[in-house]
């Protein structure tokens, strides 16, 4: 045999004949699943993409080709359940090849915790639905995102809010943009400035500043004017807001430049 070796990942390796044609060997250098594909990925969930006479399909470790090669494009697998697409249309289907969710979509995006990110164009807009395919949270808005903190941003008339996971909307859809929660606090833009927000909707930080970026470890870098400073969740001021930059190094460790000055501060020195 001759061609070329990729690493993929496991206990096989991704192999590639001089006819451009795809197999897997494994670490002794053994063929193990023939190399007769037009092109290959690497194993996730125990199955492996495959691409044959122009067509994706997946294959498991043994070569078998578990579920047929007769879509447009398909994701590998998150949660149980793999995107595929067939006609310019997205749906589901899990390990055995069945399509438990029909290719109807004009985007799905990948399971997280249960719910995946849908579109139907000319249906309204972006929803999620569940392992079932039963719309959870309907597909009104112009925008969404995948949950964090329990919580899913969306964006309905040139605003932005947040529903729960149950669709019910939590936080009224108001601001120029928000981001995600992280700390029980989200970063959001208010007629130009920002600020923060808790989960009920409560502006905990009044949005005056330039630029907020999220907490982490109890600080958040926040911007006036061209210059950076960190506070924390009291809106104490923990690094003054005077340095161009400023980079975390460690939870407590922070390198900050101001000019071609730069110099370190550690919080646990204060």
């Amino acid at each position: 045999m001759s061609g070329k070796i990729y690493h993929l990942n496991d206990d096989l390796y991704g192999f590639c004949s001089t006819k451009t044609k795809y197999g897997f060997i494994d670490k002794k250098g053994n063929l193990v699943i023939e190399a007769k594909y037009d092109d290959i990925n690497d194993f996730r969930e125990g199955l492996a993409i495959v691409k044959l006479n122009g067509k994706y399909g997946f294959i498991d470790k043994q070569g078998n080709l578990v579920i047929e090669a007769k879509y447009d494009y398909i994701h590998n697998f998150r949660e149980g359940l793999g995107r595929v697409e067939l006609n310019g249309k997205y749906g589901f289907v899990d390990k055995q090849g069945n399509l438990v969710i029909e290719t109807k979509y004009d985007y799905v995006g990948k399971f997280s915790e249960g719910l995946a990110i849908v579109k139907i164009i000319g249906k309204c807009g972006y929803g999620f639905i569940d392992e079932k395919g039963e719309i959870i949270i309907n597909t009104e808005y112009d925008e969404i995102s995948y949950h964090k903190e329990e919580l899913v941003k969306v964006k309905l008339n040139g605003k932005w809010g947040f529903v729960d996971k149950k669709g019910n909307l939590v936080i009224e859809a108001k601001y120029d943009y928000i981001n995600s929660f992280h700390e029980g606090l989200a970063n959001v833009e208010l007629n130009g400035e920002w600020g923060f927000i808790d989960k009920k909707g409560n502006l905990a930080i009044e949005a005056k500043y330039d630029n907020a970026l999220g907490f982490k470890d109890g600080l958040a870098e926040v911007k006036l004017g061209e210059k950076w400073g960190l506070i924390n969740k009291n809106e104490e001021i923990v690094i003054e807001i005077e340095y161009d930059e400023i980079l975390k190094l460690d939870t407590n460790l922070f390198l900050l430049k101001k000019g071609e000055e730069l110099k370190l501060k550690n919080l646990n020195m204060i």
